[in-house]
Parts: structure tokens; C-alpha cells; sequence
């Protein structure tokens, strides 16, 4: 420890001689040689912590190197920075973490609010999901200002940010959050007209209905449920199939009636008079369902079974593409029972006479 400590004053006094305005040419270096020591260790522990970071104050002359970086530094700079924090943060513990989180999260929620190129916000929110998950209690003031941050991410024209943005959203509500803010937030998104935005927001809230759903006020999770069902049709496929995973995941938090009227009239429909558009999106959703929330299915389970093979003779590729899914999920949820065993048996030879299928997906 002894060692430790005087080599943190050493490098303190060395980072005290760099004018302010120098310290983003060294953040590159400086990362790389914390990534190379810490490498071989993680190749035998991927749990090992940097020792001199945690012991008393052993951030404190390290990070303003980097917060210079992260907040002064050109959009280059900015985005080691941000992967170097990231570094510090997964070889710290939330112990040696929780004297500095202030000063960490206040510049990057700020910075990766501000424009800068896709890649800065990239390396940020990456950064932002390490903080979170070491965080603990510490993280909760910030809680409002990172859902915000996420939300706002969702709507990136860039692939790579909306993705990061959507894997910090999972660990944020690991979180003690309001889960109808979060659920109000991704159903207004689901409005937007920009295709991207509308699968991202989609995504996000399948993920909180899955999770947190149960939090969500029952009303709010029936208007939610509503608009799904509206995009079940759309011509977009991506849309289509998000809104259907989203809409089964909502059967988790569905009881009664309401759950009934969606299983009757919606996830169960044994009527086919109406667009192939809709036949897949419903399709999807049943998968969805028997996935996330295969208990609710067992009552009617003789009519889910008619409606997958309703759907395994479908005249379109996509619906019978989404029913063989069925097939699969049903295969790995249902519970071991001889009636249900029975049920399925009955649907393998529509499943063998697909094995000759035209279209390579379905087979």
C-alpha cells in the first residue's frame, strides 16, 4: 500500500505540471497502459480489480485527467475518454467508486446530451451502463437525468447509439425507478414517425413490460396495449414484428377481462378474414406470448394449438415463417403434460410437410 500511495503523489505531482489545456494529448497513452496491465490479469480473473484504485483516494489523481478529456478534448479525445473512465469504472469497486460518482456522471450525462459525433455518444453511454451497474444506491439522484439521457438516445439516427442506449436502459431499471414514467415515455416514442425511432421505443418497452411491467399502472398498460395492437398492420416490417413482441410481453401484466379480450380477439383469433398483414403480426404476437407468458396460454391451449396450425398452412412465408417460431416456443415453454404432449403431437405432420417447403427460412 505504501508503494501505492507513493506512486499516486507521484503521478499527481506529474499530471500537476500539464497545463490544463495539454492533458488531452495524454488521456490515449494513459488508457493503454491501464488496459495493458489490467489485460493479462482478466485473461485468469475477469473479475480482477485495479489494486491502487481501490485503496483511499486511489481515483483521485487519475480521473481529472480523463474529466479534462471527456469535457475539453476534440471529439476523438471525448471518446477515449469516455472508454476510459469506462475502463477505471469496471477495475473499481462501488466502494472506491461511490467518494467520486458525482464528479463522473454530472459531465458525461451532460456531454453526451450536447452534439458531438455518434461515436463520443457511443463510448459515453457504454461508459454510463458500467456506472450504473456499479453504482448501487449511489446512482439514484441521477436516476430522472439518466432516463432522460436514454429516452433521448432511443431517437439517434445512429444504430450502434440506440443499441447502447437500449443496454443501459436494461440496467437502469434494475434500478428503483418510476416505472409509469419510463412506460409514459416509450408509448409516446412509439408515436414517432421515424421508422427507427418507432422500433427502438418498441424494443425498450417490451424489455420494461417484461421486467417492470407489474409496476405499471393497469390502466396505462390497456392504452399502451391499444396502440400496439394498432401496429400490428402496419406495413413496416420492423415495426410489425417489435409491436407484436411488445404486445406479448404485455400479457404478463394483463389480468382478467382485459387479458381474456386480447387472448379472444386478438392472440387467438380462429377467423382469417382479414390481411396477411395483420395474420403475421398476430402470429408474432402469439409467439411472443407463449415466450414470455406461456401460463396464461394453458386454459387455451386446444385453441392456441388450431391457430398455430391455422397458421403453419398460411399462404404467405412470413406468417408461416412466425408460426414455425410457435412450434419452437411451444417446444421449449409448455410444461411436460400428456394432454399438452398430445396436442402437439397432432401439429408435427404439418411441421414434417414443411420440411419440403419452398422457401429456405420456413424449413
Amino acid at each position: 500500500v505504501d508503494v501505492m500511495n507513493a506512486g499516486l503523489v507521484a503521478f499527481d505531482a506529474l499530471v500537476s505540471t500539464i497545463k490544463k489545456e495539454m492533458l488531452g494529448s495524454y488521456v490515449d497513452p494513459v488508457r493503454d497502459v491501464i488496459s495493458a496491465l489490467a489485460e493479462d490479469k482478466q485473461k485468469i480473473d475477469v473479475n480482477w480489480l485495479m489494486p491502487v484504485f481501490n485503496i483511499p483516494n486511489g481515483l483521485q489523481p487519475i480521473l481529472p485527467l480523463f474529466l479534462q478529456g471527456l469535457v475539453y478534448g476534440t471529439p476523438e479525445v471525448r471518446e477515449t475518454a469516455a472508454y476510459g473512465i469506462g475502463t477505471i469504472i469496471s477495475l473499481s469497486s462501488p466502494e472506491s467508486l461511490k467518494p467520486v460518482l458525482t464528479k463522473i456522471a454530472g459531465p458525461l450525462i451532460r456531454i453526451v446530451g450536447e452534439r458531438f459525433p455518434w461515436s463520443v455518444k457511443a463510448a459515453i453511454l457504454h461508459t454510463l451502463g458500467l456506472l450504473m451497474k456499479k453504482g448501487g444506491t449511489t446512482i439514484k439522484p441521477f436516476l430522472p437525468q439518466l432516463q432522460n439521457t436514454l429516452i433521448k438516445a432511443l431517437h439517434d439516427p445512429t444504430k450502434v447509439v440506440r443499441e447502447r442506449a437500449l443496454s443501459a436502459l436494461s440496467t437502469l431499471i434494475s434500478n428503483p425507478i418510476r416505472a409509469d414514467s419510463l412506460a409514459k415515455d416509450l408509448h409516446t416514442g412509439i408515436r414517432n414517425e421515424e421508422t427507427f425511432v418507432r422500433e427502438a421505443m418498441l424494443r425498450a418497452l417490451r424489455m420494461v413490460m417484461i421486467r417492470i411491467g407489474k409496476s405499471v399502472t393497469p390502466s396505462f398498460v390497456g392504452a399502451i396495449v391499444r396502440d400496439l395492437m394498432e401496429l400490428l398492420c402496419v406495413e413496416d416490417d420492423t415495426v410489425r414484428q417489435a409491436a407484436a413482441y411488445s404486445l406479448g410481453a404485455c400479457t404478463l401484466s394483463l389480468e382478467g377481462n382485459d387479458l381474456e379480450q386480447l387472448l379472444t380477439n386478438v392472440i387467438l383469433p380462429m377467423e382469417q378474414e382479414y390481411s396477411w398483414v395483420l395474420r403475421h403480426g398476430r402470429a408474432l404476437t402469439l409467439e411472443a406470448t407463449i415466450d414470455h407468458a406461456c401460463a396464461v396460454l394453458l386454459p387455451h391451449f386446444k385453441s392456441a394449438s388450431r391457430v398455430v396450425s391455422m397458421y403453419l398452412r398460411d399462404d404467405k412465408v412470413p406468417v408461416r415463417r412466425a408460426a414455425v417460431g410457435c412450434m419452437h416456443k411451444l417446444a421449449l415453454r409448455a410444461p411436460d403434460d400428456e394432454e399438452i404432449n398430445h396436442v402437439l403431437q397432432n401439429l408435427l405432420p404439418i411441421l414434417v410437410t414443411l420440411l419440403s417447403d419452398e422457401v429456405k427460412d420456413v424449413k
